[in-house]
């Protein structure tokens, strides 16, 4: 398997790594709100400026719409649908992202306990006995239970107090606990904290992921299962003022399933990722603020990468709602649909076809003369656009 996929994320503990993803629901029994139809090419032009990231290729994004998703990149960034496995307390952007707010945690408290420990990870059995041990710059921390890394087998409770092994100090408590079989929960308390001199993220609301993977002997093909609660905020130290970002993930669920096809005429990789559930996002400098919250509706994304001919293929599926504080013009409810499959040539920046359909408008792409343009049809009437000219449809 391709890392193309591996970084598509779950938390999945491998060894000494942990691998995590944000995915998502909108839902615990609440009514989905409803999907009002495109009636006027201006709310069809408003609908596709806002449901970029929600539609692109992969590959294409970057090239698509970037003047307009700037925000909408800081909560989904590419983590819920291209994410990546890894992000640094330095930038306080990405480490806010669940996803990568997780990895992070994850990795440090398990890189904490082995270095304090001073015991590799094949000793590390020994060492949640719950006795006091000292960090190596300052403060302690302790932990309880049991840790099998040969098998794969977590079971522990842990308690840090200041803890400082390198430029990141670490406090509060938490819990690890799972096998591969069953899958792992990863647990951090209301008030956790970890910072540095440039970045602080604390934990607001007890944050809890769960994931389990799975793959078969080959490794081509594989599932894997996200669910994340939890309300976390990060502090952006490095400016002036400082910038305060918050987030609440509720009920976040993610089902992936991935299948690798090599042969000699076939070198292929697809993915499924069905998600649900609700994040919420805001951030202020102490004057300026923006808030939005995304629900996501069994909203699917089947991609297709086809690296003998360079082309991605998407289909979309499912309902989304989005709200903005301030109010921009691409809010409300979504419900998607393909026609046809999106097809990106990423080797051309070309799109060679595709048909999708948003709250009863259609939408088709195509690039002509080097220009990416999308043809909007609404009851029979049709507009060709080109995506620099929605680009400037919606500003946040």
């Amino acid at each position: 398997m391709k890392k193309f996929f591996i970084t598509t994320g779950f938390i999945v503990i491998t060894g000494s790594v942990i691998y995590t993803s944000c995915g998502g629901g909108g839902g615990g029994g609440e009514t989905v709100p409803p999907a009002s139809q495109i009636t006027s090419t201006e709310q069809a032009e408003q609908a596709i400026s806002g449901s970029t990231l929600l539609i692109a290729p992969q590959n294409s994004i970057g090239n698509m719409f970037n003047g307009n998703t700037q925000s909408v990149q800081s909560v989904l960034s590419v983590q819920i649908l291209n994410p990546t496995s890894k992000a640094e307390i330095s930038s306080s952007k990405k480490i806010f992202i669940p996803a990568g707010l997780t990895v992070y945690l994850s990795e440090r408290v398990k890189d904490s306990i082995l270095k304090s420990g001073q015991l590799s990870s094949q000793q590390s059995q020994s060492i949640c006995d719950g006795t006091v041990r000292n960090c190596t710059i300052g403060g302690n921390w302790k932990c309880s239970g049991t840790i099998d890394e040969t098998n794969e087998i977590y079971d522990i409770n842990f308690e840090f107090n200041s803890c400082q092994e390198t430029d990141i100090t670490i406090h509060g408590t938490g819990s690890l606990k799972g096998n591969r079989n069953d899958g792992y929960t990863f647990k951090v308390n209301k008030g956790f904290k970890l910072s540095d001199t440039s970045a602080e993220v604390e934990v607001l609301q007890t944050l809890t992921v769960y994931g389990k993977y799975s793959e078969n002997t080959a490794g081509t093909e594989g599932t894997a299962t996200t669910s994340i609660n939890g309300k976390i905020r990060a502090v952006d130290k490095s400016v002036t003022p400082n910038i305060t970002y918050e987030s609440t993930i509720s009920n976040f669920k993610n089902s992936i399933s991935w299948k690798e096809i090599k042969t000699q005429t076939e070198d292929k990789e697809s993915i499924t990722m069905t998600t649900d559930g609700s994040i919420s996002y805001s951030e202020t400098d102490g004057t300026d603020s923006l808030s939005l919250e995304y629900k996501f509706y069994s909203f699917k994304r089947s991609s297709t990468i086809d690296y003998i001919n360079h082309t991605e293929s998407l289909s979309v599926s499912g309902k989304v709602y989005i709200n903005y504080t301030p109010d921009v013009c691409f809010e409300g409810t979504y419900q998607f649909s393909t026609i046809y499959p999106i097809t990106y040539d990423y080797w051309t920046d070309e799109f060679r076809g595709g048909i999708i359909e948003i709250n009863g408008a259609r939408y088709r792409f195509f690039t002509e003369n080097g220009i990416t343009k999308v043809e909007i049809t609404i009851d029979g009437q049709s507009e060709i656009k080109s995506l620099d000219e929605l680009e400037g449809v919606c500003s946040i």
